[in-house]
């Protein structure tokens, strides 16, 4: 559908055309922050990392501990066991 698409491009140049004041009142503020834009973005960058790396080492650390054995899960199986936690 290539009316779609050319609609969502004249409604994104509408909305640039229509903001226009606002974008340039927050481009002008972030020039003058200068230097202390990119200290923020790069804290933010290494604050979403950090966070990323912290969850991952917590789902990993969630495998290891919910595993049994072959002969574990059988004794479970034979003696009637329900299994699974939900």
């Amino acid at each position: 559908m290539p009316w779609v698409r050319s609609s969502g491009l004249a409604l994104s140049w509408a909305s640039v055309y229509v903001f226009s004041g606002q974008i340039e009142r927050v481009a002008e503020y972030l020039a003058s922050l200068g230097g202390w834009l990119l200290v923020l973005l790069l804290g933010v960058l290494a604050a979403y990392i950090a966070y990323k790396f912290v969850a991952r080492q917590r789902f990993l650390r969630d495998l290891r501990i919910s595993r049994i054995t072959v002969d574990e899960l059988k004794e479970k199986i034979d003696s009637g066991e329900e299994l699974g936690h939900c």
